[in-house]
Order: C-alpha cells, then structure tokens, then sequence
C-alpha cells in the first residue's frame, strides 16, 4: 500500500519535463525496432546462395525466382514439421493463419492426479460399502 505522506506532488514544469523524456525514449525505440525489422526483411530477401539448397529446391519444384533467404526458412521449417517437430508445425499453422491454442501439459497435473484419486478412493469407498 503506498504511504501518501512520502509522496510528494510534481510541479506541473517537472512533469511535462518526465513525460517529455518519456517521448523520446519511446520515439528512438520505436526507431531501433523499424530499423531492425527493416533490415531482417532486407536479409530475408536477399537470393539464395546455397548451391545444395538450391538443387533441393529444384527437386521439390520451387521456381528459382522465388528462392530467396526467406524460402529457404520456409522450407526448413516445411522440412521440420515433416520429421514431426510440432513447433515447426505450429510456426507453419501460424504463417497460415490457423489459430494454435497453446496447451500445457503440466498445467494443475497435481491437481488433476488429486481430483483422480479421490474419485477412485470414492469409487471404492462405494464399492465396499454395498458389499
């Protein structure tokens, strides 16, 4: 709980000083985060250079205007989900548009093992007493 009487009010000159160094900082990370976007769509389209990635491309029937950076990681992820990597197929359902629902294995599993047992402890409380 804050203690009110510790807190002391900004001058109205203070605050538009705060809030003004607030704006250039999110203005110059706004800045970092284009430029750094920009620059991976520039690698990502930049062509293909692997001579043995090109052939595998050719035997799968790409066209080799279309390989490019960004194919090959396309087809490594296609590559993956093929092996049976289900992150590789949940990237792929996402490039897609396919909703993926995000399932924890381990969510409440304590709780669900002590919801279990006791319906069995209850089965057999059950069983026994129409013996």
């Amino acid at each position: 709980m804050v203690n009110k009487s510790n807190l002391k009010p900004l001058s109205t000159e203070k605050a538009r000083e705060i809030g003004k160094k607030g704006g250039k900082k999110s203005v110059e990370s706004k800045r970092k985060r284009k430029a750094l976007k920009e620059q991976m769509e520039m690698l990502l389209s930049l062509p293909l250079t692997d001579d043995k990635a090109k052939a595998q491309f050719e035997r799968m029937g790409i066209d080799s205007d279309d390989m490019d950076n960004q194919m090959a990681m396309v087809v490594k992820t296609y590559l993956q989900a093929m092996k049976g990597n289900i992150n590789a197929v949940n990237v792929i359902r996402e490039i897609i548009g396919e909703r993926v629902m995000e399932v924890n294995v381990n969510n409440n599993i304590d709780d669900k093992v002590k919801e279990l047992d006791r319906l069995l402890d209850s089965v057999a409380d059950n069983g026994q007493e129409t013996n």
